[in-house]
């Protein structure tokens, strides 16, 4: 304050010799119109400093405010970046039954791939998600079903719009212009304009190798053993599950064998959840549930595509 004090003078000369020389008044005269502009200067001043004291409790608010749109801005990025995924990069599935062990496993939650596909097409040996051309319904809750009844209330699409057309999760065997032989509890492909090549089976149990049979649980059936062909048409592909002897897949559907490029969602890329069984016996241990739900994550793995010929 000492040097905000020292400076008032030269600022009260200096401000009485610009009215002097401006005003035209007599020097009497001028000097009361500066002595009154002077101290309205100076009362000015002194509340300018006060002023200049920050309020705490506003600067308080201010920062709960900014922290607040802050965490809403962050939020909404992050409901962008999962729609953006589950629509245009992968989305979540939970496998339900065993038609694909021993390499995925019932409720495991796998991720599949959607870009992928679209540049580069299907190949033989991948594990796809898809639509089968037969009719199964299964029963969805959570934010799924309330979507869907949300949705059914504008546009009714049925009496339950918490039952919907199951996905399958199978492995690519014919891809278009193949041609697949099942015989003997074997498979073949013959590629277009290729030679026909034996399946390989390193990727199934010991108790599915040559165990390829139509129907599945009966290998003596004249169809397994006389052979049967399935000629894989121009833009759709040939599925079957890896537990080849508990597996509904191409050999039982009743329509066709064959599943459109339409109908596939993606390529399964990796298992990033594998639930553990709980302790049944001891359904109030929560320790042990949470044991067997962080045991889960062990399970976290790479699905591979697999080198079939």
């Amino acid at each position: 304050m000492p040097e905000e004090e020292s400076r008032l003078p030269d600022e009260k000369s200096n401000a009485m010799k610009k009215i002097f020389q401006s005003s035209g008044l007599p020097s009497d005269e001028a000097v009361k119109s500066a002595e009154v502009i002077i101290a309205a200067q100076l009362l000015n001043f002194k509340e300018q400093q006060k002023s200049a004291v920050p309020e705490e409790p506003k600067l308080e608010v201010k920062a709960v405010a900014s922290y607040g749109f802050s965490f809403l801005w962050d939020f909404l990025i992050l409901i962008v970046i999962i729609v953006v995924m589950r629509g245009f990069i992968a989305l979540p599935f939970q496998v339900s039954g065993h038609s694909m062990e021993p390499n995925l496993h019932d409720e495991e939650h796998i991720y599949v791939d959607l870009i992928t596909p679209r540049v580069s097409g299907y190949e033989r040996g991948e594990v796809v998600v898809f639509t089968p051309p037969v009719t199964k319904m299964v029963d969805i809750a959570g934010p799924m079903c309330w979507k869907n009844k949300l949705v059914n209330m504008v546009y009714p699409q049925g009496e339950n719009p918490c039952s919907i057309q199951a996905s399958y999760v199978k492995r690519i065997i014919g891809i278009p212009g193949d041609t697949v032989e099942i015989k003997g509890g074997h498979v073949y492909v013959t590629p277009q304009n290729g030679t026909k090549t034996e399946v390989k089976e390193a990727f199934l149990s010991e108790e599915n190798k040559g165990k390829t049979c139509i129907p599945a649980n009966n290998c003596q059936s004249e169809a397994t053993l006389n052979g049967q062909k399935y000629t894989v048409p121009e833009g759709q592909y040939f599925m079957l599950g890896d537990n080849r002897t508990g597996s509904s897949d191409a050999r039982a559907w009743q329509t066709t064998a064959f599943v459109p490029k339409d109908q596939i969602a993606g390529i399964v890329r990796s298992v990033f959840y594998s639930p553990q069984p709980f302790i049944l016996g001891q359904p109030t241990d929560l320790f042990a549930r949470l044991k067997a739900f962080i045991k889960g994550f062990s399970g976290v793995r790479v699905v591979h595509e697999e080198n079939l010929l």
